[in-house]
């Protein structure tokens, strides 16, 4: 322990490269920490564990002995080069760094459309209610609180409760108005006094909260049409590409658990600015925010530790529905409207999955039907009205590439479509140069694979026509391999 904090008061100099970025850090810290400090994003899936071996770097003129880790994920020809994992690397001395474009963080392409439902009717507790309240006079000197209560009794809204913050501001707000104003009122609570007839203001936010990415849609409470979407990466991804990852880095550095909620908090907070500033939509007629995602990201959202949800029997903390005032997680929605999380069904099925049973209504089907959810944490539901049955697994480790040689994030260069015909052809996002190749891609391949005759059903590669794709198979370390891409390529359409 004193050695470790001895070697944390000594400094290093770090260069990044071609940034041509330096800053001075611990001594003994690992480049991937020192890349975070510097604001310069690498690659980490496993969230820096030494797993994944997404975080190549080039490192010259240091003589140091690689890591298992390294000697594990790394070829002799890479580590010849210099190539190391900056996860796995500690700097120890003045070091120049150079990050190749394949370890950053791309910008990823974010699905935000799905089943158009239409307008529909929302059953929501939120109340709109116009209103004349009576005048005071010499004759009748009944308090401002008493006259706004009976005018909301006259329309079947009693008792109610204001805030002690409404109560100050209710005379000038009664008066301002001319005694004419719209209540917004949540169960029996009044929160909001609005000047005039706003009736028809009434909105609400859903955030679905990935391990991945956010989505955030700005509702209409009236109408249930959805007015705006906006989206973002989630920013935890740091800490690791998936719910154990993050789990894991909690457990070992508890402090982790404020950060990582104050990034998703932000960045919550920024889609809403969107939402607000693409629809005009004022930020004090937003009453109601929902919230789903998996029973993780529900955890990290309240800021509250998901430590045991890694660790058997993998209990949460909690995961009935939870409502919570906006004020007090600093949220961009009216400050006396209320968030609401959706119930998780268990540890690894989340509230994202309830979201989908609702939606789907695949819990009042006569027939049995299959529901999957396919993101970082993938779901899968079973049943019908007469019962369901739920399960999970780490998608995203798979789809997202954490153990697969060429794999990859949804980003630029991604190969996202695969078409095998009389040769491989292939679509990229982006139209940039192939780097890798996402979830929909491998999809893709597989299914084309098979269809070729150039996979086993049980997944073998084999080459039914010897001819057709020789120079597409080569042999690798692990065995044979079969080139989707050779690098440069960008979209191939075929020519029918």
């Amino acid at each position: 322990m004193k050695e470790e904090q001895r070697m944390s008061r000594e400094k290093v100099k770090v260069t990044f490269m071609p940034d041509d970025k330096s800053i001075y850090v611990g001594k003994g810290i690992s480049i991937l920490k020192a890349s975070e400090l510097a604001g310069i994003t690498i690659s980490s899936l496993c969230g820096g564990r030494g797993l994944c071996g997404k975080c190549k770097v080039q490192v010259s003129g240091v003589d140091k002995s690689p890591s298992a880790a390294e000697l594990k994920l790394l070829s002799q020809d890479e580590i010849k080069m210099g190539v190391r994992l900056a996860c796995s690397f500690p700097l120890e001395e003045d070091t120049v760094v150079v990050v190749p474009n394949e370890s950053r963080e791309k910008r990823v392409s974010i699905l935000q459309e799905g089943l158009k439902l239409g307008e529909f009717h929302l059953q929501s507790d939120l109340s709109k209610v116009y209103m004349e309240v009576e005048q005071p006079t010499l004759y009748n000197q009944s308090s401002d609180l008493e006259r706004l209560e009976r005018a909301l009794r006259e329309r079947g809204f009693a008792p109610v409760e204001l805030s002690g913050n409404l109560i100050r501001e209710l005379p000038e707000k009664i008066r301002s108005s001319d005694y004419s104003l719209t209540a917004a009122i949540i169960g029996n609570k009044v929160i909001s006094l609005e000047k005039g007839d706003t009736t028809q203001k009434a909105f609400g936010v859903a955030i679905d909260i990935g391990t991945t990415t956010l989505v955030g849609y700005l509702m209409d409470l009236n109408s249930g049409r959805q007015i705006s979407v906006a989206s973002k990466v989630n920013p935890q991804r740091v800490y690791g590409s998936d719910v154990m990852s993050r789990a894991a880095q909690v457990s070992e550095r508890p402090e982790l658990i404020e950060t990582m909620q104050a990034l998703v908090m932000s960045a919550i907070n920024e889609i809403i600015d969107h939402l607000i500033s693409d629809s005009g939509v004022k930020e004090d007629y937003i009453y109601k925010m929902t919230i789903v995602g998996n029973t993780c990201m529900q955890h990290l959202f309240l800021g509250v530790s998901p430590k045991y949800l890694a660790l058997a029997p993998y209990s949460p903390v909690f995961s009935r529905a939870i409502r919570v005032s906006a004020k007090e997680l600093g949220l961009h929605i009216n400050p006396d409207g209320y968030v609401h999380l959706l119930p998780s069904l268990a540890g690894f099925v989340g509230a994202d999955t309830m979201g989908m049973i609702l939606s789907t209504l695949i819990h009042r089907s006569d027939k049995i039907k299959l529901a999957i959810d396919l993101g970082t944490n993938g779901e899968i539901v079973l049943g019908s009205k007469d019962g369901l049955t739920a399960c999970s697994a780490a998608a995203g480790p798979a789809f997202e590439g954490e153990h697969i040689q060429c794999g990859m994030i949804a980003a630029p260069g991604a190969i996202d479509r695969v078409i095998i015909h009389d040769d491989v052809y292939i679509h990229t996002i982006g139209d940039a140069p192939s780097i890798g190749i996402c979830g929909s891609g491998l999809i893709d391949a597989i299914a084309e694979m098979r269809k070729a005759g150039i996979i086993h059903e049980r997944g073998r590669l084999i080459c039914e026509d010897e001819t057709k794709f020789v120079k597409r198979f080569k042999s690798g370390k692990d065995g044979n391999q079969f080139v989707i891409s050779y690098g440069s390529e960008k979209n191939k359409t075929p020519p029918w």
